[in-house]
């Protein structure tokens, strides 16, 4: 079967530009192209479009997350896609992506219409618009907290169209053993020197108010206070608004930490930084659907600090407890890593939930449900 023959499979997300549910789309695109699909991901586009392309993943640019009734519009040119590409199944990783593509299913012919997954990411309000995300043929929820909290959005979501498949960690990356070479550390001091002499507290994600560099902030505020040598490193994308980047700064200033605090966009070196931290953060306002930053430092036996709620809360239970904190109480958040700082807590031991290639063997057992009813999947 020549290339252009194979069945292809489609993700759908509103744009590439880092975080939790991008790069699971990453994982997935590439575990797909590895069974033999032809592969493609659309999206907006983003600053992981070329990691997409470097796995053999095709990326179509199309402004499907713009919440807007205009997205809806782009039907035409969705339905021309799945016909010109032979695409068997969709998996939809988002509402408004969703609601385009509910939508084009309804003017095609029955015959003619794709299976669809959609995979929850997230907590989302409960209404008519979250509700997209359980009325795929299966739907995979990405943690238990998201599985009972799309079961609770909508009662017809019974078991059989249900699949939990918390996300995995690539255990060869994110490995205990895993050292930075000296010319990494001597690149990260040219980029931080504020980082020598201190002990460095770590809060990856996304550069937006909800993701807790507010508390993060006053953290660091606290701990120099308590006489604490700290140095507090957010790193994270913008997403295209610089303004969120300038609050940080200009907080840091009123808290008078300007100094004790550092602000590097989207990484590639993350393994790097979490071997580095003597403490990793995952500090969200809002519960999050499963918590990768804290999967991750788990998986390299690294002290992290969450906030016990969603999916951090779920995995901290699970491996180390001790790193749970309860959500807003910046007095026992500064505590716990005081404590660790001091060596009173001993981190973690290593520990791995869940594997990658677990989560993507499982995606795929989906696929096949859908593609090949009970039988066994099979590459085409």
């Amino acid at each position: 079967m020549s290339s252009e023959q194979r069945p292809a499979i489609l993700q759908m997300i509103p744009a590439l530009n880092g975080g939790g549910a991008e790069r699971c789309v990453l994982q997935t695109a590439a575990a797909v192209a590895d069974a033999g699909y032809r592969s493609l991901v659309l999206s907006g586009g983003g600053i992981l479009v070329s990691d997409l392309q470097a796995f053999g993943v095709r990326h179509v640019q199309m402004p499907i997350g713009r919440k807007s009734p205009r997205t809806l519009f782009l039907f035409s040119a969705l339905r021309r896609l799945l016909h010109t590409e032979r695409i068997v199944l969709v998996d939809v990783h988002s509402r408004v992506p969703a609601w385009l593509l509910e939508l084009t299913q309804r003017v095609l012919p029955a015959g003619s219409r794709v299976a669809v997954v959609t995979t929850g990411h997230g907590l989302n309000r409960p209404g008519v618009w979250s509700r997209v995300m359980t009325r795929g043929d299966r739907v995979i929820a990405v943690s238990d907290a998201v599985g009972r909290h799309l079961q609770a959005m909508d009662p017809r979501l019974q078991e059989d169209r249900l699949r939990v498949i918390p996300r995995g960690v690539d255990q060869r990356e994110f490995s205990p053993r895993f050292v930075p070479d000296e010319a990494w550390k001597q690149e990260l001091l040219r980029e931080m020197p504020g980082i020598e002499g201190r002990r460095l507290l770590l809060l990856p994600g996304r550069l937006k108010r909800s993701r807790g560099q507010r508390a993060f902030l006053e953290l660091v505020a606290e701990l120099t206070r308590q006489g604490e040598a700290v140095f507090g490193l957010i790193t994270g994308s913008d997403g295209g608004r610089p303004t969120e980047r300038q609050k940080i700064v200009q907080r840091a200033q009123e808290l008078a930490v300007s100094d004790r605090v550092g602000v590097l966009d989207h990484r590639r070196d993350m393994r790097e930084l979490y071997a580095t931290a003597d403490v990793v953060l995952s500090l969200p306002e809002r519960p999050e659907s499963f918590g990768l930053v804290v999967a991750e430092a788990l998986s390299m036996g690294r002290p992290i600090v969450a906030w016990d709620h969603g999916g951090a809360g779920e995995l901290l239970a699970q491996v180390w407890p001790f790193g749970a904190v309860s959500a807003g109480d910046l007095r026992e958040l500064t505590g716990v890593v005081s404590a660790l700082l001091r060596g009173e807590i001993a981190g973690p031991q290593p520990a791995c939930p869940y594997s990658l290639s677990q989560t993507t063997s499982r995606t795929l057992e989906v696929y096949a449900e859908l593609l090949q009813g009970d039988s066994a999947a099979t590459a085409p």
